[in-house]
């Protein structure tokens, strides 16, 4: 294994076309010769693999994943004049659940019965907080949905579910009381 030094060292690879007509369209900030990108690319993996694998260093890699397809996306909705507080809040909330998950499963080589709590907890937290989110733009209406009839019709079978799941809870309680 090579030093690590700040020089370069000239290095030399085969790549196919498709390789590098990928690597000259490539934009990265700061790199504008396919030495600048290639540097630029290795330092990316580099910090990815060396990232400390609490919560915040999973959260921030996988909002970075879906920087690109979130910034395609409010393109588009202001391109048709349309918004979705759903989706957004969805590629807000999806991000922090898999961080979660990943911060509370990484370098486990066992996980006990209090974890598995734990972490069934944290995620259901994490998905109620979606799914209010969903309720809310439900009930005000057109502003925050590509198609509030089609959220509110997705959203029926869930109010049935609640609805049941009320009324288990409260014959519990009568019968605890």
């Amino acid at each position: 294994m090579l030093a690590s030094t700040s020089r370069t060292v000239p290095f030399s690879a085969r790549l196919s076309a498709e390789d590098i007509q990928f690597i000259a369209e490539l934009e990265i900030e700061g790199a504008q010769t396919p030495s600048d990108k290639l540097r630029a690319i290795l330092a990316d993996a580099r910090r990815r693999r060396e990232a400390v694998a609490d919560f915040s260093a999973y959260l921030q890699l996988t909002q970075e994943n879906l920087a690109p397809v979130r910034t395609y996306l409010l393109a588009a909705e202001r391109e048709q004049g349309m918004h979705s507080e759903i989706v957004l809040r969805a590629m807000d909330s999806l991000p922090e659940v898999l961080a979660f998950l990943c911060a509370a499963l990484d370098n486990q080589t066992e996980i006990g019965a209090q974890q598995l709590k734990e972490l069934e907890r944290g995620v259901t937290e994490r998905i109620v907080r979606l799914a209010n989110a969903i309720m809310q733009t439900a009930l005000t209406g057109q502003d925050g949905s590509y198609d509030i009839y089609q959220v509110k019709q997705r959203l029926k079978p869930l109010l049935a579910l609640s609805q049941l799941m009320h009324e288990q809870l409260n014959k519990e309680k009568e019968t605890t009381s």
